[in-house]
């Protein structure tokens, strides 16, 4: 499903998740860039994700985020595939703050 900013916000405070950064960029970095706390965010390799069933079903309720919303698109598609509900953040961070290099 995808979400905006505000959604996603949301669903990390009602729900305990996090905002799951696929990027490279420190957590530290994109939390400044969003105005959040950085214990907010969480960084995954989805490689990772992807060969440890046991990590995955601990997604369940996060929000994923890249920098288009294409690669977290392609996570959160993947997760409910394996039957685990998380979100996309739509347009990913560009679409909040700019280009970010």
């Amino acid at each position: 499903m995808d979400v905006d900013i505000i959604e996603a916000q949301q669903i990390v405070s009602s729900k305990g998740t996090k905002i799951v950064w696929l990027g490279s960029e420190p957590i530290e970095y994109i939390s400044k860039l969003l105005d959040m706390e950085k214990e907010q965010f969480l960084f995954i390799d989805p490689n990772e994700l992807f060969s440890n069933k046991d990590m995955m079903k601990l997604m369940e309720d996060h929000v994923f985020m890249c920098y288009h919303g294409n690669s977290s698109k392609f996570v959160v598609n993947h997760l409910k595939n394996n039957n685990i509900r998380s979100y996309n953040l739509k347009k990913g961070i560009t679409s909040i703050v700019g280009e970010i290099f």
